[in-house]
């Protein structure tokens, strides 16, 4: 990003290729496909700008590439993510051939959308507060602490999460719930409960005992969650470290964010240093 002109868009200079890479690299996926993965990811997570036609037509494409993947490594093993899921499948019966395929499917897709659109806000979010910015700089063991509330605030999907209640469950708010009710329930709003966060809309990178649960709870808990963490503390850390001068090149104002999609995302990030 540093040889290349200024300014430039963040989100596809850097937020979106580290994580791509990373996944490839773990899973052993040629990373000459990532191209793909991007286009795909779009049009899965679209909820009015592809019809159903063109998201069955990705699917169909995603899901040929998979199981050629699969076929290929199965044929030539190496030693990567996807040689030990394909062991669980073949060797041990831990995984049948549709949850293999289901399971390479997600870890692609979650491995890179989420995690680059969290970096760009993340970002964006330092970017517009100074104060908070320079508070890591001076203190550069903030930066665990101040991932943990960018993941509070910044949470990239923020549609509610469906899920059906086992049993009748009164709610402080004085609502019930029903047993057998259907809901949703956004984690969005969860992360901003006054009860839990004290000031839930002021961003504090100092904010102690963040339990958040933008990665869910329980056994609906990411499995990618401490990847996660890792990419965003390295990610955000050698961007503070890096570049001094980091700006928004513009003002905040003048950004597009994405629409009709699951995941609320800037379009671009034109930044400067």
């Amino acid at each position: 990003m540093r040889a290349g002109s200024r300014p430039t868009d963040l989100m596809t200079a850097f937020a979106f290729p580290l994580p791509i890479d990373i996944i490839c690299a773990l899973l052993g996926v040629p990373a000459q496909d990532s191209p793909h993965f991007r286009s795909w990811s779009d049009l899965f997570l679209s909820t009015s700008t592809a019809d159903a036609p063109e998201r069955a037509k990705a699917g169909a494409e995603f899901a040929a590439y998979v199981d050629a993947l699969i076929a290929a490594r199965r044929r030539a093993p190496g030693e990567d993510l996807l040689d030990d899921l394909i062991s669980a499948h073949d060797a041990d019966d831990r995984l049948n051939e549709v949850e293999l395929a289901r399971m390479v499917r997600g870890l692609i897709i979650a491995g890179h959308e989420t995690t680059g659109n969290v970096i760009g806000r993340g970002i964006l979010t330092l970017l517009r507060h100074p104060d908070q910015l320079a508070v890591i700089r001076d203190d550069p063991a903030l930066l665990n602490v101040a991932v943990e509330e960018i993941l509070r605030m910044e949470v990239p999907g923020h549609g509610g999460l469906l899920r059906v209640a086992t049993e009748t469950v009164s709610l402080p708010s004085g609502g019930t719930v029903s047993q057998g009710q259907g809901v949703l329930a956004p984690v969005v709003a969860a992360n901003f409960d006054p009860q839990h966060f004290p000031a839930p809309d002021t961003f504090d990178v100092r904010r102690a005992d963040n339990k958040h649960i933008t990665f869910g709870h329980g056994p609906h808990f990411c499995l990618g969650a401490n990847l996660a963490r890792v990419e965003l503390q390295v990610a955000i850390g050698s961007l503070i470290r890096e570049f001094p001068g980091l700006a928004l090149a513009g003002s905040a104002q003048e950004l597009t964010w994405t629409g009709g999609s699951r995941v609320c995302s800037v379009s671009r990030l034109p930044v400067t240093w």
